[in-house]
């Protein structure tokens, strides 16, 4: 169907031509929206109109695709301690501990005195500290500080990503080029 005017131009009626192509073209919406079914290389145009917070195009098809899908979900607990375990399971850290209120030391004897908690100072009430038990290069660590950042409510400050459980073992895999942590890593 054409509504152009009888005086329209070569251009228009060349441009009204190609539309009609256009649209014949068989493109199913439903499966462009649909982050299992989506053509990989449409998937950063998607993770964009989803509000994906954290997009590395080097992550592997799989991960992108759990990135856009949990999107939605994510926004709806984003700034609670879910959204921060969330995150932390996303990355491979599901036995990673989240300490709420990391500078409180408690008087009724069940703080423990293993070096995770520090003496005075902060004037922040809302406080996080993780403890991770694997271990994972400077690297990733910035990239799961950037994605905490994205998850925690904007009052809560991460006082530690501590890594010291999962440390470097003396087996000659690891070597001492910097990218690795032995602990503290925020």
């Amino acid at each position: 169907m054409n509504l152009l005017a009888h005086n329209a131009s070569k251009l228009e009626r060349n441009l009204s031509q190609l539309g009609d192509r256009i649209t014949g073209l068989p493109i199913l919406h439903a499966s462009l929206w649909n982050a299992a079914t989506c053509p990989l290389a449409l998937l950063p145009w998607i993770a964009a109109a989803l509000s994906v917070d954290e997009w590395d195009d080097t992550w592997p098809e799989a991960m992108k695709r759990e990135a856009i899908a949990t999107s939605l979900d994510f926004h709806r607990i984003q700034g609670t301690v879910l959204a921060i375990r969330k995150t932390l399971d996303f990355y491979g850290h599901t036995d990673a501990e989240i300490i709420e209120r990391a500078d409180c030391v408690r008087r009724d004897g069940s703080a423990n005195r293993n070096g995770l908690r520090r003496r005075g100072g902060l004037s922040q009430w809302a406080t996080v500290r993780i403890v991770l038990h694997q271990r994972m290069t400077l690297d990733l660590a910035e990239q799961l500080l950037r994605r905490i950042q994205h998850a925690k409510r904007l009052c809560v400050h991460v006082v530690g990503l501590n890594g010291n459980i999962g440390g470097l073992r003396r087996n000659g895999i690891a070597h001492r080029d910097g990218t690795h942590h032995r602990g503290l890593i925020a």
